[in-house]
């Protein structure tokens, strides 16, 4: 009888937890990677949405914010991420919902973009205001895609 050769088998990696029970990855989610960008905002996302902590969880008057079924998976969000960040680096990057309207509720990928913090923390006001947010944009204008930049830059936010 010949004898098996079991330095030619590759274990499979072991299964990785679930984030807040409900973020995941279709594959395998190395240490580098957990380090990127992309996975570090992805993570943030998912504790802001489903952690079991009020002190974590992101609310909007009194509502609780979620995410699209489809970013509960963190390659489809990778793939977005990779198509809506610039790859500039310097300052701290975060994931907005509140683009048009920070009423919106639901991450996802026609609502949401990868901006600095700074704008992300004025788009959470109530009253916003046409010049002060068309400034941050052409501040950060080197950190924020075109489309993203236009979008702050329109008239839309009040003054007619």
């Amino acid at each position: 009888m010949s004898e098996i050769n079991y330095s030619l088998w590759e274990l499979p990696p072991k299964p990785q937890k679930k984030i807040q029970g409900i973020g995941y990855s279709s594959t395998y989610v190395t240490k580098e990677e957990k380090k990127s960008l992309s996975y570090r905002i992805w993570h943030n996302m998912i504790n802001a949405c489903y952690s079991q902590s009020d002190s974590i969880r992101e609310k909007q008057n009194g509502n609780f914010v979620s995410c699209c079924n489809s970013w509960h998976d963190y390659r489809k969000f990778q793939k977005w991420f990779d198509g809506n960040y610039n790859g500039v680096q310097g300052i701290s990057m975060t994931i907005t919902r509140c683009l048009i309207s920070n009423a919106n509720l639901v991450y996802n990928p026609n609502n949401s973009a990868i901006v600095p913090v700074e704008i992300n923390r004025y788009l959470k006001k109530d009253n916003r205001d046409a010049d002060k947010l068309k400034s941050l944009a052409e501040k950060y204008h080197p950190y924020i895609t075109e489309d993203i930049f236009e979008i702050l830059t329109e008239d839309i936010y009040g003054e007619e």
